[in-house]
């Protein structure tokens, strides 16, 4: 298979990953819509923000595009990541270790369709991003973390003293446990009980199907904790620190997918120049442009 980046461009802003274009989590504060779980058309939405940070902030994301290399076919949008300042990852305010650091930007999470898992796809862009963040000057990127299968029973029986476990072995003896003890049998009515707070709060319910990163994803690229938590740490890499076990983006083929130009914009919005228009013509809008219009009239 062939894998070709691209930059997501205000040109090529509808080549995405089929759920990156729909998902709004990071891009939408918490409160959105009320108390509505789902926006009622996430994909303009996600147009919308989209459409505003590149024109406010530049290149915010790139599409890994898949290909067979087979003549007559044309490669897919295998998956998608996005990034940018936290005043335009509005979603961050529904993390536990949020927020991020002033100097960083935020790496949202890569989007990848089912079929294309297991191609590594992630690492690579990363590595695209990061390189991206070197060129434009930005001193960090930081990305939020899913633990996945935390076992709050090995993670105490890993921290607590060898005298301690033995200790309560001895004692697990000497009672003479009956034959449902043994099998630490709880009745039905208490399995998988929680307390209000763990069970009703509006972010822990979010956060169940929030789109984010593992863990050792992360960690294979070189970003290290900086803020601990036993489900969503906060993962850090600074830009002249050790390099991603992937690798760099190549600089050459960074400069064809991005120009080569240099941008002066690092955290702060509103720093693109404007496109020049020839005098006596009208700019001849985009087709995503006409959507946002048309939409915006309904």
């Amino acid at each position: 298979m062939e894998v070709q980046i691209r930059a997501i461009t205000p040109q090529c802003s509808e080549d995405l990953e089929p759920s990156a274009a729909a998902s709004t989590f990071w891009a939408l504060p918490p409160d959105y819509e009320g108390q509505s779980r789902s926006p009622k058309d996430p994909v303009f939405d996600k147009q919308v923000w989209l459409q505003n940070v590149l024109l406010e902030w530049g290149i915010c994301g790139y599409t890994a595009f898949v290909g067979t290399g087979d003549a007559g076919t044309r490669p897919v949008p295998a998956a998608t990541v996005f990034f940018a300042p936290a005043r335009y990852m509005q979603g961050i305010a529904n993390l536990p270790t949020a927020p991020i650091s002033p100097d960083a930007i935020l790496l949202s999470t890569v989007h990848v369709a089912v079929p294309y898992m297991g191609l590594y796809l992630e690492h690579q862009l990363i590595d695209t991003v990061l390189t991206e963040a070197h060129r434009r000057g930005v001193k960090a990127v930081e990305a939020f973390a899913r633990v996945e299968d935390f076992d709050e029973e090995l993670a105490r029986q890993l921290s607590e003293p060898s005298w301690q476990k033995a200790r309560k072995e001895i004692k697990k003896e000497e009672s003479g446990y009956s034959a449902l003890e043994s099998l630490k049998y709880v009745p039905e009515s208490y399995r998988g009980w929680k307390t209000a707070a763990e069970t009703h709060g509006v972010n822990e319910d979010i956060l169940d199907s929030a789109p984010m990163l593992s863990e050792d994803i992360l960690e294979a690229e070189g970003f290290k904790v900086i803020k601990h938590h036993r489900h969503f740490p906060r993962y850090r890499f600074e830009i002249n620190g050790p390099h991603s076990l992937f690798g760099d983006f190549a600089e050459e083929d960074h400069a064809q997918v991005n120009g080569p130009e240099k941008l002066p914009t690092v955290i702060g919005g509103n720093q693109t120049s404007k496109a020049s228009v020839t005098p006596g013509r009208v700019a001849t809008p985009t087709p995503v442009q006409n959507l946002l219009v048309r939409k915006l009239c309904l």
